[in-house]
Formats: structure tokens, sequence, C-alpha cells
């Protein structure tokens, strides 16, 4: 089988072949069963730390196959056949942080839940299934967002040493420093800033 990177390069080929309608015909029907079966990339975003759910939908049937990978990475994400998941497999950084919807996946729901979502995790994926009716394949462009809100911010002062810290926030802050009253001093110390 033939795959053409687009709708002119079908054309030129045809039209060396000199059978437009005929071909023309055949065409609208590979076209369309093809695109059916590819999509391109959707995009999601979700937040650091938080659960997220990358779609993936497919026709149902038996036998189903689902495997979603993380492209850059070239790793395996979740996998699922034999009605079970199968994750001997899985990547360590997924290791307990993915599931399928296991009751909807008859159905055609083939979709990824992630948890605990990580500044690693954002990427490109792909969602391959396979079942008694199609082989499906769709694509995600993940971004992870940083926090809405900051929470509990701890401060800490041993001697002239101020240390400020607190969790979960992505991306990373914007630190000022400022004193009361303002002082027109400029001070020459930096602000140590460390992510962990």
């Amino acid at each position: 089988m033939f795959l053409f990177s687009s709708f002119i390069d079908l054309c030129l080929l045809f039209n060396l072949l000199r059978k437009r309608t005929i071909y023309v015909k055949f065409f609208y029907f590979f076209y369309s069963d093809l695109k059916s079966d590819f999509n391109l990339y959707a995009n999601e975003s979700c937040v650091f730390m938080a659960s997220c759910i990358l779609p993936c939908s497919f026709q149902g049937g038996s036998d189903v196959v689902i495997q979603w990978f993380q492209l850059e990475a070239g790793i395996l994400v979740h996998s699922f056949f034999y009605n079970k998941d199968q994750l001997t497999q899985q990547d360590q950084r997924f290791r307990n942080r993915t599931s399928l919807f296991t009751d909807q996946i008859s159905g055609g729901n083939a979709s990824l839940q992630l948890t605990g979502l990580q500044v690693q995790d954002q990427g490109r994926y792909k969602c391959y299934t396979s079942s008694n009716r199609e082989k499906h394949i769709s694509f995600i462009n993940l971004r992870v967002d940083g926090e809405k809100h900051i929470g509990k911010v701890d401060l800490q002062q041993v001697g002239n040493r101020i240390t400020c810290s607190s969790e979960r926030i992505y991306p990373e802050p914007e630190l000022t420093w400022s004193t009361s009253p303002p002082s027109t001093l400029v001070s020459r110390q930096k602000i140590n800033l460390q992510l962990f």
C-alpha cells in the first residue's frame, strides 16, 4: 500500500495515469478511510501535579489492544490487551500513575488518565488501538501548566539568613525582595533560587 504525503501528490500521480474519473473515485474512498484511521495532533493542557486525561477513541469491538507511547522519549506509557492492563514493559516514570477507563473500552474509549503530572510528562503522545473492527492511531500534544495559585509559604530565619519555601510551584516563580521602611541602599547580595 502506498502512503501519500498530500492530496497534491495523489493528484499528480492520477494526472500521470490519465484515467482521472476512475482514480479520483478511488482516491475519494481511499483518502476518506485513511483520514478516519489517522488523526493529526490534538492539544491538551493540564496542571502540574494534578490528574490529566489524554483523550483517545476508536470504534470499539472485541480483541482490543491499546498502547500509549511518549514519542520524544520513545517509551511505553501504558499497554492493554487480553482484556487487562499489561504493564511489565511500562517505563518506570509512569509506574502507578496511569490508568484506562476499563469499563468503557468496549464502547471505544481508550483515553489515558495520568496522575501526579510532572514537567517531564510534557510532549507528544501516540495512542494506538486495534480491535476486530479497525486499527487506529491518534496523537496528543500535552502541555504542563503551572499551578493557578501558590499554596502555603514557609518562612524561616536563622541569624541574618531568611529561607522562604513552598511546594508544587511550576513554572519557576519570580521572586522580589523589599524592606519596610523602603531602603535606598541597593543590596549587593543575590537572591538564591533553588528548585527541588
